[in-house]
């Protein structure tokens, strides 16, 4: 008696054993591993050396540069700055000398300057004035006090920032201009009477204007034109240097 295999069947049974293998000989084929940078923590610099309570607070980058405000027992809370080295990470300047410290908040980081506040206190300094606007580029001798007084607000347009002194915080109320500099801080807005929210829209300042006169009022000024106007005229004053 002869007997014959069913070709058909068979030959799909091979086939299916042949591509199981091929899957399997694909699942055990080894690949090269793209390349990994490893994440790693590094050491900026010991910030309590003399494990004195130390505060360290209000980051602000500048390119390369970060400044921030540190407390320590010796100098207060004060500026200081980091390359992200411990070699790098130093005070800036020792703004009011003693244990007290002048509480430095950076605001602003603007053409390789930065701005910042400081907040004295009465009983320490018998400065009446509490807020005064510094500018700095990292070192001891460009650092130094642009306003005696602001109202805690800097807003950069084009190649200057701009503020306003208050019109209850002693001489020259108004808005201001500065290019950084002392001979480059002017007054551009005179005005007794109160700016609120300055804001940069469409390549000049918006704000809110509290006049005894006219009451809250909607302003912008134009730098190129070099005079506000109202967006809803004041009075366009004259530049007067920083006193």
């Amino acid at each position: 008696m002869r007997w014959s295999l069913p070709l058909g069947r068979f030959s799909t049974r091979r086939s299916v054993v042949h591509r199981a293998q091929a899957r399997r000989s694909r699942s055990l084929r080894s690949e090269s591993l793209e390349a990994r940078q490893l994440l790693a923590l590094t050491f900026m610099g010991d910030l309590n050396p003399e494990f004195e309570p130390a505060r360290v607070d209000n980051f602000l980058a500048d390119g390369n540069q970060l400044y921030f405000s540190r407390e320590t027992a010796a100098h207060g809370e004060e500026l200081w700055t980091s390359d992200g080295t411990p070699e790098g990470t130093r005070l800036v300047k020792d703004l009011v000398p003693g244990p007290e410290g002048a509480r430095p908040r950076p605001l602003l980081a603007h053409e390789g300057i930065v701005y910042f506040a400081t907040q004295y206190d009465y009983e320490v300094t018998g400065d009446i004035l509490e807020h005064k606007l510094w500018r700095t580029d990292g070192t001891t001798e460009g650092t130094f006090v642009l306003s005696p007084s602001f109202d805690g607000n800097v807003v950069p347009l084009g190649d200057k920032v701009y503020f306003v002194r208050p019109g209850n915080a002693g001489p020259g109320p108004g808005l201001w201009e500065s290019d950084g500099s002392l001979e480059g801080t002017i007054r551009v807005v005179y005005g007794q009477d109160d700016f609120e929210q300055l804001t940069v829209f469409r390549d000049r300042l918006v704000f809110v204007c509290d006049s005894s006169v006219s009451g809250r009022e909607l302003w912008q000024f134009n730098s190129a034109q070099w005079r506000p106007g109202r967006l809803c005229e004041y009075c366009s004053g004259g530049r007067r240097r920083v006193q």
